[in-house]
């Protein structure tokens, strides 16, 4: 299933003085708010359940075409992020599965954030907020 974040306006990424995005290429077309691992040099993909793809670095802070240059929100941001299901605040998430965050570690072994706002249903995914570390 591919994950997207079709109902979230201007506000998907929260930004903080001192805070900031990364720039990658795109290595596949990657939707906002979807979690990202490094594939390749200055290049990023939507995480998998495989080992090597698991690891989340952060989150995707617009769409992006394959090839095309992308912001990634890391360390440090809130950013409104896809999750597989209602996971409760507090709690450690996961970016091993395709493009969104869970409390399920998988394949991954490190954590990607805690969740600050209990994500809900939208449009095609679970919707909340994420802080990224």
């Amino acid at each position: 299933m591919v994950w997207d974040i079709t109902d979230i306006t201007t506000n998907d990424i929260i930004y903080q003085d001192g805070v900031f995005a990364y720039n990658f290429t795109a290595g596949e077309a990657i939707k906002k708010g979807q979690a990202v691992y490094v594939s390749a040099d200055n290049t990023v993909s939507i995480t998998t359940s495989t080992a090597v793809e698991a690891d989340s670095i952060g989150v995707a802070c617009y769409d992006a075409a394959n090839g095309a240059q992308i912001a990634i929100a890391g360390p440090g941001n809130i950013a409104v992020a896809c999750f597989d299901a209602a996971v409760a605040v507090g709690l450690p998430v996961y970016g091993d599965t395709y493009g969104v965050f869970d409390e399920t570690a998988g394949s991954a072994v490190k954590i990607a954030g805690y969740v600050v706002e209990l994500p809900v249903v939208a449009t095609t995914a679970y919707v909340g907020k994420l802080l990224l570390v």
